[in-house]
């Protein structure tokens, strides 16, 4: 078991500006530059979480919403906290169960590249064999990708996560 503690990330070279390759719930490579251009949510989760991640998912869907009552685009990406476990076929199964919108991008990474998002939304995550103890983030990017909100747990409004630019 080991600890992961969140950091503020040099914007040079975090993950949504960086190179890295993702592979989205379709198999498809991705950078998470490719989604500039409009807000952009993000948060971290894993298909195997019972407790925390069905209640982040439903707080982003909330958040969605918001977004869609306002007439504002934007999109939203999850990233699995779980690379070793969540496959592409995995992130598909967890994405039809919960019924999400077919624009919802659920990505996986190297574990290298989670534990930058991790850092990014300054999520702490703890690892042992049969669970991630993990920080409840949901952060909104501007469509330039930088960071203008970061929520921590699901208690505050979605309107206030949702941003024009």
């Amino acid at each position: 078991m080991y600890a992961e503690k969140a950091t503020i990330v040099d914007p040079a070279s975090d993950p949504v500006h960086g190179p890295w390759m993702w592979t989205d719930d379709d198999g498809h490579e991705v950078a998470l530059a490719a989604f500039r251009g409009a807000p952009l949510i993000v948060t971290g989760i894993y298909t195997s979480c019972t407790e925390r991640c069905p209640l982040t998912v439903e707080k982003v869907r909330k958040i969605d919403d918001a977004f869609r009552r306002h007439r504002i685009d934007h999109q939203v990406v999850l990233v699995t906290l779980d690379p070793e476990h969540d496959t592409v076929e995995r992130l598909r199964r967890f994405k039809a169960a919960r019924n999400m919108p077919p624009s919802w991008r659920l990505l996986r990474g190297s574990r290298e590249q989670t534990h930058q998002v991790a850092r990014l939304l300054r999520m702490d995550a703890i690892y042992d064999d049969a669970h991630i103890d993990h920080d409840v983030r949901i952060a909104v990017f501007d469509r330039e990708g930088r960071l203008v909100r970061n929520f921590e747990g699901w208690s505050f409004d979605e309107n206030d996560a949702v941003v024009a630019r």
